[in-house]
C-alpha cells in the first residue's frame, strides 16, 4: 500500500504544504488513500514529512475522506483524467 502511494504522489508530482484549508494535493492524495483502502499510518509512511503541519493537515483531511466517502470519485472517469493512477 505504501509504495502504491509514493507511486502516485510521484507519478502526480505532487507536493504537500503546510496549512489547512487550501492544499488540494493533500485532498487529493487523502483521497486516493481512502479509494484504496489505505490506512492513515499508510499515508504518513508514504509522505514521510518531517512538517507537522502537513502529518496533522493529512489526518484531518483523511479522517474527512473517509467519514464522506471521497473514495467515490476516484471510480469516476473525471479522477482518471485528473490523476494517474
Amino acid at each position: 500500500m505504501i509504495e502504491k502511494l509514493k507511486m502516485f504522489i510521484e507519478n502526480n508530482n505532487l507536493t504537500l504544504n503546510e496549512g489547512s484549508g487550501g492544499d488540494i494535493n493533500i485532498l487529493a492524495i487523502a483521497g486516493y488513500s481512502v479509494f484504496i483502502g489505505a490506512t492513515i499510518e499508510d499515508l504518513l509512511e508514504a509522505v514521510n514529512s518531517t512538517k507537522e503541519g502537513v502529518n496533522s493537515e493529512l489526518d484531518r483531511v483523511f479522517s474527512y475522506a473517509k467519514k464522506n466517502n471521497y473514495a467515490a470519485w476516484w471510480k469516476t472517469a473525471k479522477a482518471k483524467t485528473a490523476y494517474k493512477f
